[in-house]
């Protein structure tokens, strides 16, 4: 196989010519999305830092730090009010890996590692923040100049057909671009013009009709003869890297292979996709709301930016209202959760994301909030468990138990809780970490200035 390839030295996570930074995900002010923030032997994180200012909010004085300790980086949170969290999880200290995203109040940040001089450029069509596609993008412009046929490579839905576009454009040919399936089972349309460009997809499955015809035109270009240029995209075989090339057709290959790397190696590339796709479904900026971003960002989203572009347009669909007047797409299933973060362990309170505190008032209801949080991790608490718990010596028919029960787990949503308690089979659990935490008395207890009583 000839051509580039996409690493060298400075793209090398251990490459000594490479930087740790944090990368700027979610969460914050819209013009520091993608900055990155240096870690070099020490980086404090809070509002005392002035690389921080008061927008970033949920942010604590000296929220956190991090360490670069024996070639790692390890975050440590300074007590702070609303905790640090590593891939959704509250840490106090935590080894970090590249690719974990680190939450500090609202703000989600990406460790990652590259060059100090590397700066993202915004591209008009692709977006990234990566130095990977900057690369795959430099390896393009210069396969541009060439004219020779190019083979994009990489899992599905990694962008290679956006790619094979992209080259057509920076060739600056005044044809037209034409794209063929190439595993479909005969040639059609009439052939392109020379001027054109042809893009042969899928050509790991190329059917014999296609094979044939994608041959004659790759002939045709190395005798000399007018023939469109030839694009083709491959997957990688078996699970690896390597392209699977048909063999009548790997000795017509003389140009580049540009490798198109998956998102799971670029994770800082997921929001700015995710962003892409939801400017061009609003038809202007909307961001991506905190927890839709970190489920996006953790993996639970596969098929590479296809996927991410098809879980945003299912997102946007169903929450439009709701983004088109906050300006920011959240995931509906925790969206209610956003005020929510603190839950006495006594049933005595909550907190919100501001830190103000709202005092849980009687009996009753601080019976079942407490039940409630005793019951975390083992499933729904049933309704003759929340009974037991609120009027232990009291004997009621069901329909009285059913209309308490009712009153009281509506008082405790109006509270505060919304649909951070939820409704599950014939009873009601909490919301998990990240999204509510429980606390004891002794870690933090609402001062009477600030606390609200409901």
């Amino acid at each position: 196989m000839t051509g580039s390839t996409t690493t060298d030295e400075s793209s090398d996570p251990e490459s000594s010519a490479a930087a740790y930074v944090l990368v700027v995900a979610f969460g914050a002010p819209a013009s520091d999305l993608g900055r990155r923030f240096l870690v070099a032997d020490e980086l404090l994180v809070g509002r005392e830092s002035p690389s921080f200012g008061s927008d970033y909010r949920g942010l604590s004085r000296r929220h956190a730090e991090l360490r670069r300790e024996s070639g790692t980086v390890v975050v440590r949170d300074l007590e702070s009010r609303f905790g640090t969290f590593v891939n959704g999880t509250k840490v106090r200290r935590q080894e970090l890996a590249l690719g974990d995203v680190v939450s500090f109040g609202r703000a989600g940040m990406i460790l990652a590692r590259t060059p100090l001089s590397f700066v993202p450029t915004p591209h008009l069509r692709i977006a990234h923040e990566s130095l990977a596609i900057a690369r795959v993008l430099d390896e393009l412009r210069a396969a541009a100049r060439t004219g020779l046929p190019v083979s994009f490579v990489g899992e599905p839905g990694v962008g290679k057909r956006l790619f094979a576009a992209e080259l057509h454009a920076a060739s600056a040919s005044a044809g037209a671009l034409a794209v063929v399936d190439g595993s479909r089972e005969q040639w059609s349309e009439p052939l392109p013009s020379p001027e054109d460009t042809i893009v042969f997809t899928h050509m790991s499955e190329a059917s014999p009709a296609m094979l044939k015809t994608c041959l004659r035109l790759l002939r045709d270009r190395e005798h000399g003869r007018p023939a469109p240029r030839v694009v083709l995209t491959f997957e990688p075989a078996d699970g690896g890297v390597e392209p699977s090339i048909p063999p009548s057709l790997a000795s017509h290959l003389s140009g580049s292979f540009i490798h198109v790397p998956p998102l799971r190696s670029r994770p800082e590339d997921t929001l700015p996709i995710a962003r892409r796709k939801l400017a061009e479904l609003a038809g202007r900026s909307v961001l991506v709301g905190p927890r839709l971003a970190l489920r996006l960002l953790r993996g639970r989203v596969h098929g590479n930016a296809r996927g991410i572009e098809s879980e945003i347009e299912r997102a946007w669909h169903r929450d439009e209202a709701r983004a088109s007047s906050a300006g920011e797409l959240e995931d509906r299933r925790v969206a209610d959760l956003r005020d929510v973060r603190k839950v006495a362990r006594d049933g005595s309170f909550i907190e919100d994301a501001s830190g103000v505190q709202t005092k849980i008032a009687g009996r009753v209801l601080q019976s079942i909030l407490r039940a409630l949080v005793a019951a975390r991790g083992g499933g729904a608490l049933s309704v003759e468990a929340i009974t037991r718990a609120a009027w232990p010596d009291e004997q009621m028919t069901a329909a009285s138990r059913a209309n308490r029960i009712h009153v009281a787990i509506a008082s405790l949503r109006k509270a505060g809780l919304g649909r951070a308690l939820l409704h599950e089979g014939d009873g009601y659990l909490l919301a998990p970490e990240p999204f509510v935490e429980v606390i004891d008395l002794d870690h933090e207890r609402p001062d009477a200035p600030d606390a609200r009583q409901r």
